[in-house]
Formats: C-alpha cells, structure tokens, sequence
C-alpha cells in the first residue's frame, strides 16, 4: 500500500467518531460470520437445504428465530426480547434487574444448548428404571423387616 492510500485511511480514522468504527466492525464482523457459516453449510449436504423461498434453510437469522422460540416456551416473550436486545415499547415497562435476569437465564438456559443428548437422555431412562425397581426391592425388604419384627415381638 503506498503512501498516498495510508494518509487517507489515517484522515479517514481521525475524522470518524467511536460509534462510526464500532458500527462498521460489528458490521464487517456480522459479514465476515454470515459468510463463514454459508461456506460450512455448503459443503454438508444435510444443512444445506432450501426454504421453499429459496433461501437457505439454516442462517443467522434462522439462529435468532429459534431462539426467541426457545426462550418464549421456557420463559416469556418479554424475556427472550430482551435478551435478543431489542427495544419496544414492550419492554420499557419490563425491568429485570442484572442479577435476576442471570438467575432467569440459566433456569432456560437448558432450552438453549446445542448437544447431543440422546445417549444421556436414554441413561437418564435406564437410571430412573433402575431407581423404580430399587425401591420396590426396599419397599418389598421393608415389609418384610416390619413382619420380623411383627413375629419376634409376638413370641418374646
């Protein structure tokens, strides 16, 4: 790059308020995400479906729609609005203290995350069988410590 091109990206830095460099980062960031996500998606066949408008059935703003659903079902509306970041009218009588919203976040945070869950789902079903049989065996071991006792208690 020569000389010429520098001063003017420096002139250019100058001249341009915080908010201005903030704004254009988070959009070149947003760009730069948005691009790197549609490259992995076409290269898996499995993601890389079409909406019947032809729009790609996974991006980022499919992201946002599945989780204000998420969080609407676990929680609120007004909640997953706010989290989003969105600001209405709505929400300018909502007020949730930092705190309270972090407590209210981690109770629907399980809606939210993305794992494979059906091995551990399946030893959770396999460990409440387990625990339902175990305590019939206690409940039955029981009935018969109380019978025992029955039995000694008649013949002392």
């Amino acid at each position: 790059m020569d000389k010429k091109n520098i001063r003017i990206l420096e002139d250019n830095l100058k001249t341009t308020t915080k908010e201005d460099r903030y704004a254009k980062s988070v959009l070149a960031t947003n760009h730069n995400l948005e691009k790197q996500l549609s490259n992995r998606i076409k290269n898996i066949p499995q993601l890389n479906a079409k909406n019947e408008n032809g729009r790609s059935s996974i991006h980022f703003h499919a992201f946002r729609a599945w989780f204000k659903t998420q969080i609407t079902d676990a929680h609120q509306s007004n909640f997953a609005e706010a989290l989003m970041g969105h600001k209405s009218l709505r929400l300018l009588y909502y007020r949730q203290n930092d705190k309270v919203r972090a407590k209210t976040y981690l109770d629907v945070e399980y809606t939210v995350t993305i794992s494979y869950t059906e091995k551990i789902d399946r030893n959770y079903s396999d460990m409440q069988k387990d625990n339902s049989e175990l305590r019939g065996i206690v409940d039955s071991l029981s009935r018969q410590i109380n019978s025992l006792e029955r039995k000694i208690e008649i013949n002392n």
